[in-house]
């Protein structure tokens, strides 16, 4: 019987998360509609609500509805998810999470994860329902790490570097406030490297963490960093904003979203000191070298 379930491992984590599990000697299964690997994979469909039993074995759960925007069906697919995922097993739990559960609509330095409250505006559906998500795991009290990253990239990563690329198209770059915030992006490859040691140290309790790489860069520099040379324009956020909040409204969307202005317009850095003290988590500071060595 496998030692480890892994939930979405078909997906850009996932999928990382299964090779790097095989390569340390564990025995995986995936759980969930497609399989990523060549791994033993059970085809489920988490709505119809009836999972397979791992017993005592540690789940990952990696499966999620990223989309931008506003929707119920959202919300509402994060925390079935979720339980569906809880459901597995009883064993250790780890639960991908986001830093999207912290405060996006003003600036945040060293952000700890007692920060996280629904007593602030979310700018999406997916921020509130990861957080939602969470207090399932709390509640039920059981073992588990609740991991928080912030800003995934990676070489093949359909988010952080397509839409760059999209935005960058005609050599020039607009960013807001020409890209001077400063941010703790988190490599693929350190999330993983987390994700392991979550599992190697499977602490007792409910235990929450940043992950991050070690080093805050400005978005400036982890664009140009991804695209290579391009003339940055400043845009103003409130100004960005503005544009923004028009032509959400059109078919002809902005070329980033509301949530991605704010997110990318503001400093946003985090604690990691618990991941490194409690779990071993020692991320290296080169991700982006690894992601775009061409650059």
């Amino acid at each position: 019987m496998a030692d480890v379930v892994v939930t979405g491992g078909s997906g850009f984590v996932g999928s990382r998360t299964v090779a790097a599990l095989r390569n340390a000697g564990h025995n995986v299964t995936e759980v969930g509609r497609r399989s990523g690997s060549d791994v033993q994979f059970y085809r489920t469909d988490f709505e119809l609500g009836k999972m397979p039993w791992f017993g005592d074995a540690t789940v990952i759960h990696c499966a999620a509805d990223t989309r931008d925007g506003w929707s119920e069906e959202i919300e509402e697919a994060n925390i079935r998810l979720t339980q569906a995922a809880l459901e597995l097993s009883d064993g250790h739990f780890i639960h991908l999470s986001s830093a999207a559960v912290y405060n996006m609509s003003e600036p945040s330095v060293n952000t700890k994860t007692e920060d996280a409250s629904f007593f602030y505006p979310f700018l999406n559906s997916y921020g509130p329902s990861k957080l939602a998500a969470e207090g399932l795991i709390t509640g039920l009290r059981r073992n588990a790490a609740i991991l928080r990253p912030h800003a995934v990239y990676g070489a093949g990563d359909a988010s952080f570097a397509p839409t760059l690329r999209r935005l960058g198209r005609f050599g020039v770059l607009p960013l807001p406030n020409g890209g001077h915030a400063v941010h703790q992006f988190t490599w693929v490859g350190n999330l993983v490297h987390a994700i392991l040691c979550a599992v190697d140290a499977a602490l007792p309790g409910v235990n929450t963490f940043n992950i991050t790489d070690p080093e805050a860069i400005t978005v400036r520099e982890a664009a140009l960093s991804a695209l290579g040379p391009h003339r940055v324009l400043n845009i103003p956020v409130d100004a960005a904003l503005a544009v923004s909040a028009i032509t959400s409204k059109l078919p002809l969307k902005a070329q980033l979203s509301y949530y991605s202005l704010l997110q990318f317009g503001h400093d946003r850095t985090f604690d990691i000191e618990p991941a490194t003290e409690l779990l071993g988590y020692r991320p290296t500071a080169d991700g982006l070298a690894r992601s775009f060595p061409s650059r």
